[in-house]
Formats: C-alpha cells, structure tokens, sequence
C-alpha cells in the first residue's frame, strides 16, 4: 500500500524519509519505535488514535493443477500458525475452510508460498 506511492509521497512532501519494516510483531507507538504504524487490526493500546485506510481483501489460491484434479470439497488449505491466531486473515481462512483439514502452518508468508 505504501510503497508502490513513495514517490507520490516524496514529491508532497520533500523532507519526508521513510523506514518501511515488514513484521509480524507490532512496533510500539508509545515507546517511539514508530511514527505510524498501518496493522490488520485495531490496536489495543487506548491513547492511540486508529484511522481505517484500505480495505484488504482476501482471497483463496491454488495452482491450476491442483484446482483441476482436486474436488472442492477434498482441498486443503494453508494457514498461519498460532502467533497470527486472532488476526482477521486468519479468522477469514478459518471460516472458508470450515472443516477441511490445513496441510501446512507458518508464520512465514514466503514459507507458504513455496509450498502452494
């Protein structure tokens, strides 16, 4: 969302210097480990002030082969592991699994992908 708009940015503002880390940990506002922080989810800290400013979409992915010879319903799925448990991704792959088994958790979006 961010990067793809940095010389947008940078040409609004020109002083502007940016430090973009991917984590799925969450840098403290309060502590000064970040200016801003774009999350998935609401923080819980209460002297923070949350602006919602995407909408993420999910969606399923397989390969061709696999979604060709494999039934709907005999599919698995790949997920996160339990540090990523309460995250709205997380809840969405949960509910459009139901019961069918997950083949796979990580933490690790790069893991995943390798296996998919």
């Amino acid at each position: 969302m961010i990067a793809p708009r940095i010389n947008e940015l940078r040409t609004k503002y020109s002083q502007l210097s940016l430090h973009l880390i991917g984590s799925l940990g969450s840098a403290s506002l309060s502590r000064r480990e970040a200016d801003i922080a774009v999350r998935l989810n609401r923080p819980k800290e209460p002297n923070l002030v949350p602006r919602k400013v995407a909408t993420v979409p999910f969606h399923l992915y397989g390969s061709a082969d696999y979604l060709t010879n494999t039934a709907a319903q005999d599919r698995v799925f790949i997920a996160y592991d339990e540090t990523m448990e309460q995250s709205p991704q997380q809840a969405w792959l949960k509910k459009q699994a139901s019961d069918r088994p997950i083949l796979l958790r990580s933490n690790d979006l790069n893991i995943q992908a390798t296996i998919a």
